[in-house]
């Protein structure tokens, strides 16, 4: 990879819970908001999963490490990419 990079992050949960303000809020502590281009989500087609789609610029790799280790901490995300 070359740094700085357009990264796209997955985030994946269960459907009844709503992460995208707090995904937000999460990746605002190691982005600034000018690094975090999009983030917007989509339920499954059976409706029993919601993913979201996380849009950032990232600068190294360490950053990146940093994001994945803070996203995967909380308790309802099922899943990285």
């Amino acid at each position: 990879m070359t740094f700085p990079c357009e990264l796209d992050i997955k985030v994946f949960s269960k459907s009844e819970v709503n992460l995208q303000d707090k995904i937000h809020a999460m990746l605002q502590v190691n982005l600034p908001d000018a690094q975090i281009l999009a983030v917007s989500g989509k339920s499954s087609s059976q409706g029993k999963y919601r993913s979201l789609s996380c849009k950032v610029i990232a600068e190294s790799r360490e950053q990146i490490d940093q994001v994945y280790r803070d996203l995967g901490k909380h308790p309802d995300v099922i899943m990285l990419l």
